[in-house]
């Protein structure tokens, strides 16, 4: 019998969850499958938010609301949804300003904007994508929890 660590479990199904919700929903919307769709930065719901809020939750659960592990993964948790916010947003505004200078200026887009390069696409999140996120993260750690 193969036996999942429930904390480490509940954060990838979340993860992947999200992140199969945000492509059926930009498969929806921009009605052509595109490869890259499927680890697409930014847009609803936020995965990160997903993963680390589910993370976050299971260790509660699991270890105690009050437990080093879980004031750790808070702390983790936030940090890296705050950047998810405020700095991919501030980037991608940065981006969208270079390519209107690109525009300007005699240089081919192709070149400033390469095969991985995310420069004027959309990688931050909203609030409301953050929220949904978390709330996939809750709802599968805490369903998680009382099934296992």
């Amino acid at each position: 019998m193969i036996v999942f660590p429930y904390v480490l479990t509940a954060a990838l199904f979340a993860g992947v969850l999200s992140q199969f919700i945000k492509f059926v929903i930009k498969l929806s919307k921009k009605k052509k499958f595109q490869w890259h769709y499927l680890d697409a930065y930014g847009g609803m719901p936020s995965s990160h938010s997903a993963f680390l809020v589910a993370l976050c939750t299971a260790v509660g659960l699991q270890e105690g609301f009050v437990s080093s592990a879980f004031g750790i993964t808070f702390v983790i948790s936030a940090i890296i949804i705050r950047d998810a916010f405020g700095l991919r947003m501030i980037l991608e505004e940065q981006g969208k300003i270079i390519l209107k200078l690109a525009k300007q200026v005699p240089v081919e887009i192709e070149e400033l904007n390469g095969k991985n390069n995310q420069i004027g696409h959309r990688v931050g999140h909203t609030i409301s994508e953050i929220i949904v996120g978390s709330l996939i993260g809750i709802v599968i750690a805490v369903g998680g929890y009382y099934l296992m």
